[in-house]
């Protein structure tokens, strides 16, 4: 009987990495009309950890940020046209990220926690 032995480093996931779950509060304001409606949905988050302190972080909607990178305890949202951050806090994450264009206005605000 043979023993196989691997030589390769291995290399524990990052702890931010996972699925966060939550409720997101979303605001549609219509400027114009002076009219804001909002929608609470349930939500989910996966960090992915890229390596050298870069990290994906998406949902079954897409992608909120590709390629971003962790300072402080902070992502920011880098997909247009939106613009937020992810504020990561232990085992949560409070999610911010808004969109305007002219007489049209969309803000997420979130909790999540795993």
């Amino acid at each position: 009987m043979g023993v196989m032995i691997s030589c390769d480093v291995i290399v524990p996931p990052n702890p931010l990495s996972g699925r966060y779950y939550g409720n997101d509060s979303i605001y549609f304001v219509d400027k114009d009309f002076e009219d804001t409606l909002v929608s609470q949905e349930d939500i989910f988050l996966d960090i992915q950890d890229l390596g050298n302190n870069t990290f994906d972080v998406f949902n079954n909607n897409g992608y909120w940020t590709r390629n971003g990178e962790l300072v402080g305890n902070k992502i920011k949202v880098n997909i247009s046209p939106f613009e937020g951050q992810f504020i990561i806090d232990n085992d949560s994450i409070l999610f911010q990220a808004a969109f305007e264009d002219g007489n049209i206005k969309v803000e997420h605000n979130a909790i999540l926690t795993r």
